[in-house]
């Protein structure tokens, strides 16, 4: 690109920033209300089946969700840990977090327990979202003695923890959503700590409308609608993985290809083949693998 034409894209921005914003509500209400049955995701499990998932699905579970963390006492501004990989529950449950009003706090599952203590301790969460794999983290952050109920489990159960199914299955499938401002904290996303403690970054619901720009500027534009799909490697405990592919791929109504397995260069040259993303968002370290 020259740099006339840089300069020429940068001159024609505005910025439009709304007082009110939800981005649980802009990623999968907005687009469930207008096209239900519209692809939001594409999983591949670890046995390789793949399982379609529609911005309705996604709606619905999210209301069933948010209902119940409210129903347990969660009010607006509390913190909730999401300690789950790629899979359709860990965009339910960002999606759900945020229509309640509540601040979703992404971990990463390499985290071994005192990582995740740290970061569940600092930020002050008060619930965590995980699955059958996390669960002995799980096990071992309660024993530690870090407060935190509910604790959901996709998957599973043990004492003090809930299954995930069972909690939803009770909740309405209807919910409104907080009429939450621009300006509400959103997400706190910590540092990977390679320079002292790890460091958690407030972010409020008008991140998404700032990272836009730039995420549309590199794929050169999200065409709803298109034959798109995107994909990255990147664990969705990240802002690379949950905002610049999950969230903003959602909001453009473009499918997230996505998968159980954790990265291998063997495994990666199957799934492009296999389901064709158009684009992707691949960190170095992938790359050189």
């Amino acid at each position: 690109m020259s740099e006339d034409r840089y300069q020429e894209i940068c001159a024609a921005h505005r910025w439009r920033v709304p007082a009110r914003y939800n981005i649980g509500t802009d990623i999968c209400d907005r687009v469930a209300a207008e096209t239900p049955n519209a692809t939001a995701m594409i999983w591949e499990d670890l046995d390789g089946t793949d399982h379609t998932v529609t911005f309705g699905w996604l709606r619905d579970q999210s209301n069933r969700l948010a209902n119940g963390l409210r129903a347990q006492g969660l009010q607006r501004g509390d913190r909730v840990g999401v300690l789950l990989g790629q899979r359709p529950e860990t965009a339910v449950a960002h999606i759900a977090i945020l229509k309640a009003g509540l601040v979703s706090v992404p971990l990463f599952t390499a985290f071994a327990a005192p990582a995740l203590a740290q970061r569940i301790g600092d930020s002050g969460a008060r619930a965590l979202i995980t699955d059958a794999d996390q669960l002995p983290k799980a096990v071992a952050l309660l024993d530690r003695g870090l407060e935190l109920n509910p604790v959901l489990c996709v998957g599973g159960a043990e004492t003090n923890v809930l299954d995930y199914a069972q909690f939803l299955a009770a909740g309405s499938p209807d919910f409104a959503a907080v009429d939450t401002a621009t300006e509400d904290d959103a997400l706190i996303i910590y540092t990977s700590g390679t320079t002292g403690a790890p460091k958690g970054a407030r972010h409020a619901h008008r991140m998404l409308i700032g990272h836009d720009p730039g995420i549309q500027f590199v794929h050169h534009g999200m065409v709803e609608g298109s034959p798109d799909r995107h994909w990255s490697p990147q664990d969705w405990a990240w802002v690379a993985g949950l905002v610049n592919i999950l969230f903003a791929s959602l909001r453009h109504r473009v499918p997230v290809v996505a998968t159980a397995r954790r990265f291998d260069p063997e495994w990666a040259w199957r799934l492009l083949a296999h389901h064709r993303p158009t684009r992707a968002f691949v960190p170095p370290t992938a790359l050189r693998q």
